[in-house]
């Protein structure tokens, strides 16, 4: 089984560099820990639920540091701004997509 979690990327991706990518997936680690602590009703408002959709997103994003497709839009295939990463660190589409949805 492979480690999601240690485990380079398969491909590179030029957008980012391997030490951006080894960040960014330190950051998702942490932020799956934190979200995991959280206590039921903090606000903003956490709920089992919405728990475990962030968790899924933040595994998800580890993923596409794994595949190679961290930090690229999911419908534009175009390179997500770093910034919007740092903000939203399971982005799947840049800000210009996010206006039209």
């Amino acid at each position: 089984m492979t480690d999601l979690f240690t485990q380079p990327s398969m491909r590179k991706n030029d957008h980012l560099s391997d030490a951006e990518l080894d960040d960014f997936r330190a950051r998702i680690l942490a932020e799956i820990d934190r979200v995991a602590c959280l206590p039921i009703g903090t606000f903003p408002a956490i709920t089992d639920e919405s728990r475990v959709r962030n968790i899924r997103h933040l595994n998800d994003a580890l993923s596409r540091i794994h595949n190679g497709t961290y930090g690229l839009c999911r419908v534009t295939g175009q390179p997500i701004s770093k910034e919007r990463l740092r903000l939203v660190l399971h982005a799947t589409i840049t800000i210009d997509q996010r206006s039209v949805t």
